[in-house]
């Protein structure tokens, strides 16, 4: 890829990755340089997250409107991405002796320092942004107050691990996590599983004294204070029809 892509181009510009029936994932929605690697990262995450959309959709646990998920979730990663893309393969490409000398030198110097550094936090952080499992998704309104059940960090990012929390993820079910405390399950559908208990979160990601709504894919899609067993129904309410999830 010599030119930029319309996306970076013109992030505010009208993309779609869906009209009607038909969607685009991977290459087809966002073409970019392959610098960084990202292609093949990127297309898995957009048909993972579109095919999981389309099952809940077929068996009846979102409404259509959910759909339209799709774009709003997957469009900024794909501007951000060829964004980024698009600026180091100018760095990369760009053909004079000052460039030459700067890729030589950081190439030798990124041989010895890269092992060090993906073993940093600072570097497994970055492993992550490369590996497209820190990205954030955003499922609050903007420009409007931040709900409840959104307020908590942890919303939009991929449920961490904690013991062995990732076994319930491999039902790519919806489902019901307290991490450090007890909750009576709220009135849902018995397709949404749990609560499953686990041990408090020593590192402080997940907070005990919530309850949180996992999606099939493993991100937090909400959190709810609980109060002597019990969550708020109306908070509970909120954040089902944000997800529009039927009851």
């Amino acid at each position: 890829m010599t030119g930029k892509h319309p996306l970076a181009a013109d992030p505010a510009r009208s993309h779609a990755f869906r009209k009607g029936s038909v969607f685009l994932a991977g290459d087809a929605g966002h073409v970019h340089s392959p610098v960084g690697g990202q292609g093949m990262n990127t297309g898995l995450q957009d048909a993972h997250n579109l095919a999981l959309l389309l099952a809940d959709v077929r068996q009846g646990r979102l409404d259509t409107a959910a759909l339209d998920h799709y774009e709003q979730e997957r469009r900024p990663v794909a501007v951000m991405l060829v964004k980024v893309t698009d600026r180091l393969f100018g760095v990369v490409g760009r053909r004079n002796r000052w460039t030459a000398l700067l890729r030589r030198r950081v190439g030798r110097a990124g041989a010895h320092l890269a092992p060090r550094l993906l073993s940093t936090r600072f570097g497994r952080r970055i492993g992550g942004y490369l590996g497209q499992y820190r990205i954030r998704y955003r499922f609050a309104a903007k420009n409007a107050p931040t709900p409840t059940w959104a307020a908590d960090r942890a919303v939009g990012l991929r449920l961490p691990p904690v013991q062995d929390n990732h076994v319930p993820l491999r039902a790519l079910a919806w489902q019901l996590h307290t991490y450090g405390t007890q909750a009576a399950r709220p009135d849902l559908p018995a397709w949404i599983e749990g609560p499953h208990q686990f041990p408090a979160d020593q590192k402080g990601r997940l907070q005990a004294g919530r309850l949180y709504l996992i999606r099939p894919d493993g991100y937090v899609a909400a959190s709810l204070p609980i109060h002597s067993g019990h969550v708020n129904y109306a908070d509970l309410h909120d954040a089902l029809a944000a997800h529009q999830l039927r009851k």
